[in-house]
């Protein structure tokens, strides 16, 4: 049986020296991807629960707007009919202020920690 010589044995040992160095490459860049992946996955998560909730925010104001148009425009409402309906929406719309203020649109994050 023949051995190697020195000098395929050192091309042998700087090959192996490579491929370590290649697989731990590798694993870092597979962990860092997988953890980049749920920052953003959890970010979109919360983006879009955002926006559902700033929808559901539009929609009821958009409901109540024609509410308000409905009893102002019935000639059979009295004027505190009508001026409950006014106050009414003018609260809404000011508890929805508060509510957007408190929960602002979510910043894109730039990088993950």
């Amino acid at each position: 049986m023949r051995t190697l010589s020195p000098q395929w044995r050192r091309v042998l040992v700087g090959s192996w020296i490579m491929i370590l160095v290649l697989t731990v490459g590798l694993v870092v860049l597979y962990a860092d991807n997988k953890r980049t992946r749920s920052c953003i996955s959890d970010y979109m998560v919360a983006d879009q629960k955002n926006t559902i909730a700033r929808a559901e925010l539009a929609d009821t104001e958009r409901t109540a707007f024609n509410h308000l148009l409905v009893v102002l425009l019935d000639a059979r409402n009295s004027q505190a009919v009508r001026k409950a309906a006014f106050e009414g929406y003018v609260a809404l719309v000011q508890r929805d202020d508060v509510l957007r203020k408190q929960s602002p649109p979510l910043k894109v994050p730039t990088e993950c920690s």
